[in-house]
């Protein structure tokens, strides 16, 4: 609902500093760190009412056009746009994976929780992500802060698990190790069971 009011604009929402207010709220994930700030309103005092909100629609440059600013390491674990809150006072903020607020269905955290702050969200750099933020409370000062840019997804082997991201050169390896574990559990599980069964002494009946 709030990624589609039309008055949202980039120099509101903090990702242009000129005077026009540009209503594209679609911006470019380089392979060096941007920052983004803003302050929005929500106020019940003045009689229409305010109630400021924006969304961020971040994708990248093609492939061709970023290959001579980045190293071999991408190759390796696949190129992913990351996304990292930085700062947040009272402000609601959602993240979805997707080019475009219209087709923003990839989900990104579990549950569509809110975004936390010092966490790194991510996705292939193919996909994009879309953030959604607006106030939380009435007549309450708001902050919020993230950072973005591209680059290779490094992560360990219990983050890849969790999120079960086998992307990269390396993920049929993971993908096989993920496979591995399930195998292992089950039968590890019906060990287990076998023995409870033939170890533990079954109950007799005795009649009366």
């Amino acid at each position: 609902m709030f990624a589609f009011c039309p008055k949202i604009n980039q120099k509101d929402c903090g990702t242009y500093s000129g005077s026009d207010k540009i209503f594209n709220m679609a911006i470019k994930a380089k392979p060096h760190v941007q920052n983004v700030t803003t302050q929005m309103k929500y106020s019940t005092i003045t009689s229409k009412g305010l109630h400021d909100a924006c969304y961020y629609e971040i994708g990248t440059f093609p492939i061709k056009l970023l290959r001579p600013f980045l190293n071999d390491t991408y190759e390796k674990y696949g190129l992913r746009i990351h996304v990292q809150v930085t700062k947040n006072v009272n402000v609601n903020a959602y993240v979805y994976g997707g080019s475009s607020r219209s087709n923003a269905t990839i989900s990104i955290i579990s549950g569509n929780e809110m975004m936390e702050t010092k966490t790194n969200y991510t996705i292939d750099y193919t996909d994009g992500l879309v953030i959604v933020a607006y106030p939380d409370q009435p007549d309450m000062p708001t902050e919020f802060e993230y950072q973005y840019w591209i680059g290779p997804y490094d992560g360990s082997f219990w983050d890849r698990m969790a999120n079960l991201d086998f992307s990269g050169k390396d993920g049929e390896l993971y993908l096989l190790a993920f496979l591995g574990l399930i195998l292992g559990s089950i039968c590890v599980l019906c060990c287990c069971c076998y023995c409870i069964r033939k170890f533990i002494p079954k109950r007799t009946q005795i009649g009366v």
